[in-house]
């Protein structure tokens, strides 16, 4: 009897390294590169990132050390201000200022927009109030109490006014209403807004409700009466009538037109006419 044969294979099997081993090897050198440059550019950006932090931060302290030094200048320029001899010199110079955010140009420009038919101004006065604030002191009479009331109510809405106090009213004598306001200025007026023609030409309700609905057209004077006395028969009967007849009256004609009849009338006791 024979021996077997044996059927022996020494050579492994191919695997995926051995047959794609180039390809892997170069992904690997490929991808380890892409790292090495991430990284080198992470590095380069943070060491940008930290110099730029480390010059804001000498600049900083730069800045406060200048700041800290000015702050002591400061300090001792104004312990070295006298405050009883300035302060004079300051309310001045703070008067000053806000006469020029309202001038008495622009004070009159607003009151004079705001009048009323029937209203006038009779007096202005600018003072300061408890709080140093603009105060402006207005007497102003009015015809009637719609026109008083029209004007209060325009200052009302007018803004460069705080606010409209009403100090005194008084009935005048002679017919009319005079009253005393308080007009407080607003520090900072805004620009100043003319009244449109439109606006002026438009009649206020109170003047409205006052004026009639139609006014009457006048009455033709009527025509003069021409007196013709009797012929007198002697100068006693000049100007009286004697006898059964009294004078004579015609109207004129008008336009060539037929005069009317003559009036006749009776003779009044004691010979007058």
């Amino acid at each position: 009897m024979g021996i077997p044969s044996i059927k022996l294979n020494l050579v492994p099997e191919p695997s995926l390294w051995r047959e794609q081993h180039i390809a892997f090897g170069w992904a690997a050198l490929a991808l380890g590169a892409a790292v090495f440059l991430g990284v080198s550019g992470y590095t380069a950006w943070s060491y940008q990132r930290a110099s730029q932090a480390g010059k804001a931060a000498v600049s900083a302290d730069a800045q406060t050390h200048l700041a800290a030094t000015q702050e002591r200048q400061l300090l001792s320029q104004l312990q070295q201000v006298d405050v009883d001899q300035e302060l004079p010199r300051w309310r001045l110079a703070e008067r000053i200022l806000s006469e020029r955010a309202a001038p008495w140009s622009r004070l009159a420009a607003e009151l004079e927009q705001n009048l009323v038919d029937g209203a006038r101004i009779k007096n202005m006065e600018r003072t300061r109030g408890a709080d140093q604030a603009l105060l402006l002191k207005v007497k102003a009479e009015a015809r009637s109490r719609d026109a008083e009331s029209g004007f209060i109510e325009n200052l009302r809405k007018d803004p460069a006014f705080t606010q409209v106090a009403l100090e005194r009213e008084a009935q005048q004598p002679g017919g009319g209403w005079e009253f005393d306001l308080s007009l407080p200025v607003v520090p900072l007026p805004p620009p100043f807004a003319p009244v449109t023609a439109e606006m002026k030409t438009r009649t206020p309700a109170h003047a409205q409700a006052a004026a009639p609905a139609s006014v009457p057209a006048p009455r033709a004077a009527p025509a003069p009466e021409t007196v013709h006395p009797a012929t007198p028969s002697s100068p006693r009967q000049f100007g009286a009538a004697t006898g059964p007849r009294g004078p004579v009256v015609e109207r004129p004609a008008s336009g060539g037109a037929r005069p009317a009849p003559a009036i006749q009338r009776r003779p009044q006791p004691g010979g007058a006419s």
